[in-house]
């Protein structure tokens, strides 16, 4: 199988996901994931009665360890229950065949790791805050053991050799090491269009940073390694190599970076639209397939782009060719990446200065975002059955009596690395959801397992601070 790890302190949650479930369908293989507790050099303790707000008075030597990057297991340490568990119903809804909650021997029990191992087979150990969502999560997923499959109608077609990371001590150089080109920033730029704010504190402006605990000299972290976005996250990242029978199952495609475009490549996607798919190209990679119609009817070479046009439907996105400025410095890009501050103790106002002025947007980046919300937000009311209004995460799964949403709050329940979850309930959010094209005879919410009426054909749901909500919804025959 293929597989990732999320929580940790990884930004772009959300991207990586649409790289391992894509990999899986190319490759006709399951994924996996593995969200891990450890954030900021700690990892959760609990002890007997804690809960994710218990406030620990921690000693000198303990808060020495934990700024000083030691993975230790402290109170108020790692990330919280709430976020943890929204990562598992996140990765199940996703498809994945296994999802493993890192360092479960040890956070899932009010007790350290050696008093569980240590202790008797008879006696019963008290689950701490996250392990009785794991509990939780387990039960309702016995329950329900048909989630159906994630609706994913767009796939995101990268050259199989572009070497594309998302991780920003590297971004966007090709195989973490190689000099970046235009192409190779507009993946970055994308994926800050469909997933906005996905890197973190790297795409983070100084005003939208949280305030700073002086105390300990950290930022609160306010759990934004998965994002919500107004596109969905019915996406696959795949390869240019991938198989034709596996292409032809999503109705759009979206080329991103660079491609060498082989021919054989090429003969794929020219298949690929004769038989209905959409191809979305942008105007450099359509001016590199040749964008004007041959004088020789006969010809072949360099033509590429008329021969598809010709063939069935293709939409530019992007940069026009006088929309690209003459002199483009790299080096700006990959200073983002040393530009990071992985820990927030590390924090200075020089540093804040630097990278605020750094993730600053020129002129013909604001271009290619807003071209691609354009784009996304076009194909998204056309190829969206449902149609989800409110500021949250979701998901979208296609099922034998209809549809199934998973809603995901990441925000009002916050931590540091060192200090017990704050909970916002002003950060409540209200979210409603319709299927265009289709009537919802009956809806109901798996997690508190209850009934959802439906009004003007929709229904509402609340999603408290931090939690998940997944809204069955029955199609009327």
């Amino acid at each position: 199988m293929t597989g990732i790890e999320t929580g940790e302190n990884l930004g772009a949650s959300n991207t990586l996901t649409v790289f391992a479930r894509g990999a899986a369908r190319q490759t006709g293989k399951p994924f996996y994931v593995q969200p891990s507790p450890w954030h900021m050099g700690t990892v959760p303790f609990f002890l007997p009665g804690d809960e994710d707000t218990t406030q620990h008075q921690l000693t000198e030597k303990q808060l020495k360890a934990a700024v000083a990057h030691e993975a230790g297991a402290i109170p108020n340490g790692g990330h919280s229950s709430y976020y943890l568990s929204r990562e598992w119903y996140h990765a199940w809804l996703a498809g994945a065949a296994v999802v493993c909650p890192e360092g479960c021997q040890s956070n899932f029990f009010a007790s350290d790791e050696s008093e569980c191992r240590k202790a008797p087979r008879e006696k019963t150990i008290p689950l701490s805050p996250i392990g009785r969502r794991a509990q939780k999560f387990l039960a309702l997923a016995r329950k329900h053991a048909d989630i159906g499959v994630p609706y994913t109608p767009f796939a995101l077609m990268l050259d199989q050799y572009c070497g594309y990371t998302g991780y920003r001590e590297q971004m966007p150089c090709p195989w973490n090491g190689l000099k970046p080109a235009l192409p190779d920033w507009e993946i970055v730029l994308f994926f800050e269009s469909l997933f906005p704010g996905h890197m973190e504190i790297v795409f983070t402006p100084e005003s939208m940073l949280p305030p700073r605990n002086e105390k300990y000299n950290t930022h609160a972290h306010p759990e934004r390694l998965s994002v919500p976005t107004p596109y969905s996250e019915g996406y696959d990242a795949l390869l240019s190599d991938v198989p034709l029978d596996v292409l032809r199952s999503y109705p759009v495609v979206i080329c991103l970076g660079e491609h060498e475009f082989l021919p054989q490549t090429v003969d794929r996607l020219i298949e690929y639209v004769r038989h209905g798919g959409r191809l979305c190209l942008t105007y450099q990679q359509a001016a590199q397939l040749g964008l004007k119609a041959p004088q020789d009817p006969a010809a072949k070479d360099g033509i590429a782009f008329y021969r598809l046009k010709r063939t069935g439907k293709v939409d530019l996105y992007g940069l026009r060719p006088d929309e690209v400025p003459a002199k483009i410095d790299p080096s700006r890009w990959t200073r983002w990446g040393q530009l990071v501050v992985y820990h927030p103790e590390e924090e200075t106002a020089e540093s804040l200065r630097a990278r605020h002025e750094a993730t600053r947007l020129l002129p013909y980046e604001e271009r290619f975002i807003r071209d691609t919300k354009l784009l996304l937000s076009r194909l998204c009311a056309e190829y969206l059955p449902v149609e989800i209004s409110g500021n949250i995460q979701y998901t979208v799964n296609r099922t034998r009596r209809g549809w199934l949403i998973g809603l995901f709050n990441n925000e009002g329940a916050t931590k540091t690395h060192i200090t017990p979850v704050v909970i916002d309930p002003s950060k409540n959010q209200t979210v409603m959801a319709r299927v265009r094209e289709e009537s919802i005879q009956s809806a109901n919410e798996w997690c508190e397992e209850r009934d959802v009426p439906v009004r003007n054909g929709a229904v509402t749901v609340e999603v408290p601070p931090g939690e998940v909500r997944i809204v069955e919804l029955i199609i009327r025959d």
